[in-house]
């Protein structure tokens, strides 16, 4: 296996080429293929994480399940920019009472991201 550090080839297996650049379908079809995976896994689970970052080829994107509610994390900014796509996605795919958007306190410690928290949903399950 060739690594990229030092000398990097351009035919290098490691940095897959896309002719262009993804689009709002590629991210809703990995979405969908992820959410999918888990469901024949834990049928109806009440809590499991639908999506995990890199093992589900969405890197820094991990979303978990809890009842009818689900958090979304976005670990890096290219992740973040993609929220209220993802936010969208999942509201049509799993049709959840709520999701709540937070940052991981690791990402706002190194300045990555701002620290946030936002609920999405006609109700928080906090109140």
């Amino acid at each position: 296996m060739r690594f990229i550090a030092g000398s990097h080839r351009s035919a290098s297996p490691l940095l897959p080429r896309y002719a262009q650049p993804p689009t709002p379908e590629f991210f809703r079809a990995r979405i969908i293929n992820s959410i999918n995976r888990r469901r024949a896994v834990f049928g109806t689970a009440s809590a499991c994480r639908l999506i995990f970052g890199e093992g589900d080829l969405l890197p820094g994107i991990i979303v978990d399940r809890y009842g009818d509610y689900l958090v979304l994390q976005t670990l890096s900014s290219s992740a973040d920019a993609l929220k209220s796509m993802l936010v969208d996605f999942l509201k049509d795919s799993v049709r959840p009472k709520g999701i709540l958007e937070r940052t991981m306190s690791r990402c706002v410690a190194l300045k990555v991201l701002k620290k946030s928290a936002v609920f999405y949903g006609a109700r928080s399950p906090m109140r």
